[in-house]
């Protein structure tokens, strides 16, 4: 477990060094995963209707949903502020 942790810790450091030298695949990196995370929503709807196995409570299925909408707007608007000012621009 704590291997497991020291990578992750490492692989997120890694990433925030990225973005602290705005980086351009550091960026694309992130906008991706963040435009991925709208599968959260269609996952939790599915969980929520029974067709998928629910492993946990149904608040948490709605909050993991709710993220995924965060995480696709976010996403989105990292798009909008490329076009407008390139990676890492002010939008």
């Amino acid at each position: 477990m704590s291997i497991f942790l020291g990578g992750l810790v490492a692989l997120l450091g890694f990433l925030g060094l990225g973005v602290w030298h705005r980086w351009r695949w550091t960026f694309w990196l992130v906008t991706v995963a963040f435009i991925l995370g709208v599968l959260r929503v269609p996952a939790s709807a599915l969980e929520l209707t029974g067709l998928l196995p629910q492993a946990q409570p149904e608040w948490y299925v709605v909050v993991q949903g709710s993220i995924g909408v965060i995480q696709f707007t976010i996403g989105i608007l990292m798009l909008r502020g490329y076009r407008r000012a390139g990676p890492w621009g002010a939008f």
